[in-house]
């Protein structure tokens, strides 16, 4: 992972970042879709933090550094489109990867957006783009490379840093994978939020088995259910229990 592709080079030395005394907390957003809800709200709302975000669709990078006119993805204007360029660069870097629980190359569906007219929305959209192959959803292929969270935090200086104050995970399935290719750097995560289930792509079954092997596992690796909705769980670190940061979370 050649960081200097992504990230100025005031934050690089030797290949590992370095962050300026201004930014005391780090997030994560995996899965930015076409408007990067979760990272506009962290941004918005911490001006000491800064958000890595991965997305592997290309157009939806391009959307959300406004260099699609007319919000062209999104025809019926269902998504609030952020001006992000006050923190492009700065604050807000966007790594055009996917993620998984190992390093790899592999096939990526983007999934393209399908208006259903009768009900004037979406019936899918660019944000169900999925290293899956969608059951039904109309998409195109593309090649990714695919890297594990253990992988892009080990290029941190942890010398200077304590802890990753939150990943949310939003990966179309392959949210579980995400978790456990962290492997040992779990440990310095406060909280972690994913997508419960996400139907619709072939090689998802057993959500609910999955989710209970991951509640023991994140229990074991020192983590308790902070919040839980139809869509979304959140889990926090027991070693961090005394932070009192807002932990923005986008399930319902």
């Amino acid at each position: 992972m050649e960081l200097k592709n992504y990230l100025p080079a005031e934050y690089i030395k030797n290949n590992v970042i370095h962050l300026p005394n201004c930014i005391n907390k780090i997030k994560i957003d995996v899965g930015l879709s076409i408007s990067a809800p979760v990272s506009w709200e962290w941004l918005e709302n911490d001006p000491g933090v800064v958000v890595f975000g991965f997305e592997p669709n290309l157009k939806n990078i391009e959307e959300i550094k406004g260099n699609i006119l007319n919000n062209s993805q999104d025809t019926l204007g269902l998504f609030q489109h952020n001006n992000f360029s006050k923190y492009l660069k700065k604050r807000f870097f966007i790594i055009p990867h996917a993620l998984s629980q190992e390093n790899s190359d592999k096939e990526f569906y983007n999934v393209l957006n399908k208006i259903n007219q009768s009900k004037l929305g979406y019936e899918f959209e660019s944000g169900s783009s999925s290293l899956l192959k969608p059951i039904s959803m109309e998409y195109v292929k593309s090649k990714v490379k695919v890297f594990n969270l253990f992988t892009f935090l080990s290029k941190f200086d942890w010398k200077k840093v304590n802890s990753i104050t939150q990943i949310k995970i939003d990966a179309q399935g392959e949210d579980f994978k995400i978790i456990y290719g962290l492997k040992n750097f779990i440990k310095k995560v406060e909280v972690i939020s994913y997508e419960i289930n996400a139907p619709g792509y072939q090689g998802y079954n057993n959500y609910k088995l999955q989710n209970i092997k991951l509640f023991f596992y994140m229990v074991t690796n020192g983590f308790y259910p902070l919040k839980k909705t139809a869509s979304e769980m959140t889990y926090k670190n027991i070693r961090y229990i005394k932070s009192k940061d807002n932990y923005y979370t986008s399930g319902h």
